[in-house]
Formats: C-alpha cells, structure tokens, sequence
C-alpha cells in the first residue's frame, strides 16, 4: 500500500519532471519482432515503426569487406561454427540465419545501406573488430563510408575507444561513440562525440557531466515497460532496445495524457 507521504513525495518531484520528448528511439539489431536480427526484415521493420535510428553490426571479413551481423561465431544464427573473421565475403554473404523464429540471410554493409536509404531510416553503426582486422582498420571503414555516401549521415560506436578515436581523428565528421559495459565514476573526456552505457551502469549525475563535456549518452538494452517509463523522465539522448514499438506506444501516451494528475497516477500503479 502507498503512504501518503510517498505519493506527496513522489508526486512533487513528477510534477517538476517532464517528459524527455527529444529521447531518441533505437531498435537494437532492427526491430526483431518483424525479422532475424540484422537482417534487411528488421530493419523495415524499423522502419514500420517508426524508430529515429535501426541500430546495426559490422564486421570485417578475411578479405577485408564489411558484413552484417553480431557474432563472432556464427553457430548461434547458421548452426554451424564459423568465425567471421576466417571467412571470405563470397562465402558469408547470403548465408541463411534463423533467430527467434524468423529466417533471413546475412548481408553486405553496402546492400543494409541501399536499403536504409531507400527506407529513408538512420543508423546506428557499432564496429565490431574481431581480431582479424589489419592495421588499417580504421582508414579502410572510412574509405567504405566514403564510398557509399555516408560519412555525415549515421553514427558510428564500438567497444574499441581507440578504434573510434582514430576514426574521430581521420574523419571528424562522422559521429563516434564509445561503448562502455560498465561504466564506474564519471566519464573521462574522450575524442568521441557519445558515450553508450549499460542499464546497470546509469546514474544521472554521469549524463549531467557528459553534457560538460559536450556529449551524448545512450543507454542499452531498455526492454522492460518500468524501466522505460523511468528512461522517459531522465536526461538521456536515446535508448536502445528490442521493443521498439512498446517504447514508442509508452511515449505517445505520456505526451498525450501528462498532466500532474496523469504522472502521479503512474507513480501511484507502480508502487
């Protein structure tokens, strides 16, 4: 049962709070309730979403072309154990995936832009070096980018700080972000223009000292409907998630229906 004092409590601060309206919408891997992650069905499905970014993987193959897709090991999606890194782009391009009852095939980082351009929808681009990669790494992604067009128009992140901080260095353009698992005490002045955190690792005062510093911070995997309600009053830029379209249905209720009386009943069903 809620006290009293807990709704007097709780109802002034909702009532100072509002909605973080500019809160980006990321469909981690694509929307993965309408295709294999990564695959060209989730990221129309994104798009039937209506997400503001598709958030994808790519890695770099044996010949040194640029492919779609999480793992390293391919055995989760293909059933068969397959390392990336080993493998020519003739040879992985087109492979069938099966992933949560859905079936797709692994495609060319160009062939996952042709199509995000032709949805009109952004990315989210995280590297993924797989140990395979040449000394050139960087120079030899912004050259692809170059090449398809892309340069200004997505982000770009990945676990490697150096990797996005050479790439920030050669081609200041592109927007780059670090991905941080866990993230302990407040950020360290990076050469990258976001920061992407775990749910677990969150704390206002890191946003508020990112903003400092003149940077971004996302925050990934937000799948519960509790935690993106509390996401929705807090200063974040965008959060990634599997439940693109839950997110987006919470945040058009909170616009439409967020009076005082409205936050207060929120606070009141979820205690």
């Amino acid at each position: 049962m809620v006290s009293i004092s807990s709704i007097v409590v709780n109802g002034f601060r909702l009532s100072l709070w509002d909605i973080n309206k500019d809160m980006k919408t990321i469909a981690h891997r694509g929307c993965v309730g309408y295709g294999a992650e990564n695959s060209i069905e989730a990221l129309e499905g994104a798009k039937r979403v209506g997400v503001d970014y598709a958030e994808m993987d790519v890695q770099m193959t044996k010949d040194h072309k640029f492919v779609v897709v999480h793992d390293f090991n391919l055995k989760r999606l293909t059933g068969k154990k397959l390392y990336v890194k080993d493998m020519y782009y003739k040879d992985i391009v087109g492979m069938k995936i099966r992933d949560q009852g859905f079936t797709g095939n692994i495609v060319s980082f160009e062939e996952y832009v042709k199509k995000a351009k032709e949805l009109n929808i952004k990315l989210l681009v995280e590297l993924k070096p797989n140990g395979g990669e040449p000394k050139n790494y960087a120079d030899l992604f912004i050259k692809e980018v170059d090449r398809l067009g892309i340069r200004k128009e997505y982000k770009y992140m990945s676990l490697s700080k150096s990797l996005m901080e050479e790439i920030n260095k050669k081609a200041p353009e592109m927007e780059t972000g670090h991905v941080i698992p866990l993230q302990i005490g407040g950020f360290s002045d990076e050469d990258v223009d976001f920061f992407v955190i775990e749910d677990f690792s969150y704390r206002n005062r890191y946003v508020e000292e990112a903003k400092l510093m003149g940077k971004d911070v996302y925050v990934w995997t937000i799948n519960d409907e509790g935690k993106m309600n509390q996401y929705l009053q807090r200063p974040v830029d965008g959060i990634i998630t599997d439940e693109a379209s839950i997110f987006l249905n919470i945040k058009r209720d909170y616009m439409k229906n967020n009076t005082y009386f409205d936050r207060l009943a929120r606070i009141i069903e979820a205690s």
